[in-house]
């Protein structure tokens, strides 16, 4: 889902470096927190973290992810995805998978992780991880899910398309759990890549390229399209997510420059964010005054409404691809997305965990408030 050349990454670096001071500019008399989150887990090996998902009662987490554009005969064997639980200052490989996962959610006590090749994980601690066979016709190949959200472990809803040109496109499917049933979706929707689905406001909410936004009210039975401020060029929106509380919804996107989109009762509107900023990839909706974001060369936010806007320097120049939280527990996920080697890294931020140490699968981590340079080089700090 997200590609970089080697001059790209090196003027993301750049802008990234002046990140700090920009916000400061755009922010007025806001000060700039020294730091929104530690670095857990720094340069962990077997692939990037992609996915993560933060229990609203407690401070565990499930996470996903894998050697993200790495060929797979390059990997171990079945090994080209993960799945990793998380309690008390340790992280636990629950189990590896043949594909890449992308998202990972959790309902009624069990997770479930999607990825590429059509792959659809459950994983419940007494069963372990169960690979569930999505079935149907796909003459185009298998699609990759790239979200997943639900009601229940039984009304779960993936989006999904594929990177291949002349793969699916507005994939939608729901589960029921018993079998898989793909929805129709918008026209206007219908050949793009879907990449998240949340909800909230009472609705149901899909994100994907090209600007697209769709929801289905509850209770209804169709989907329509959503009015929402667009841009002509770097349009993608690559996550939604809402607040516990389903007040408000936010979406975050842009290949190579961040957007960032709200939704409330009145509709949706742009975020005012700096024009330098580089692209988005993940939000977490604490609540309607504090959203967290991150994105390409280490970026991490928090939006405080209009004027408030608060970024930490960079703790590391790794992609974050993914954020969730609680009133325990904040956990940032990426790594070396866009190095297709096979000793592709990960990286974990924390924020709200005291622990000096963490651990991923027995080998220790010192958390600190400093991580280190992008694979391709120096960050410009």
């Amino acid at each position: 889902m997200i590609t970089r050349t080697s001059s790209a990454r090196s003027r993301g670096r750049r802008i990234a470096g002046c990140l700090v001071a920009s916000l400061a500019a755009d922010c007025g008399s806001t000060p700039v927190e020294p730091s929104l989150f530690r670095v857990a887990v720094g340069g962990a090996p077997g692939g990037a973290f992609l996915g993560v998902w933060v229990s609203p009662t407690e401070a565990s987490a499930y996470l996903c992810g894998g050697y993200v554009g790495v060929d797979p005969t390059r990997v171990p064997s079945g090994g080209a995805g993960r799945l990793v639980g998380y309690r008390e200052g340790r992280f636990t490989t629950l189990c590896r998978t043949p594909n890449v996962l992308w998202w990972v959610f959790s309902v009624e006590g069990a997770a479930f992780a999607v990825g590429e090749g059509g792959a659809v994980l459950r994983y419940t601690a007494a069963r372990g991880c169960e690979p569930l066979e999505v079935g149907g016709d796909w003459p185009e190949g298998p699609p990759t899910f790239w979200g997943v959200w639900g009601r229940g472990a039984n009304d779960l809803y993936l989006v999904g398309g594929s990177a291949a040109p002349t793969g699916p496109r507005g994939v939608l499917l729901h589960y029921d759990g018993a079998r898989f049933e793909r929805l129709a979706v918008p026209a206007a929707a219908a050949e793009v890549n879907l990449y998240k689905v949340a909800h909230g406001l009472g609705r149901t909410i899909v994100v994907g390229a090209s600007g697209a936004v769709f929801s289905r009210t509850d209770g209804a039975t169709g989907w329509e399209i959503d009015a929402v401020p667009s841009r002509d060029r770097d349009d993608n929106l690559f996550t939604v997510a809402c607040a516990p509380d389903g007040a408000v919804c936010a979406s975050v996107g842009g290949a190579e420059t961040g957007r960032a989109l709200l939704r409330t009762g009145a509709g949706w509107s742009a975020l005012p964010l700096s024009d330098g900023l580089p692209g988005l990839n993940g939000v977490w909706v604490e609540n309607e005054r504090s959203l967290f974001m991150v994105g390409r060369n280490g970026v991490t936010l928090r939006y405080s409404g209009p004027g408030a806007i608060t970024g930490t320097r960079l703790l590391t120049g790794d992609t974050f691809h993914a954020v969730a939280g609680s009133d325990h527990l904040v956990l940032a996920v990426g790594g070396e997305i866009g190095n297709t080697d096979p000793a592709q890294r990960g990286t974990i931020l924390v924020r709200g965990a005291s622990e000096e140490r963490f651990f991923l699968d027995g080998r220790a981590y010192a958390s600190t408030p400093t991580g280190r340079p992008a694979f391709g080089g120096p960050t410009g700090q």
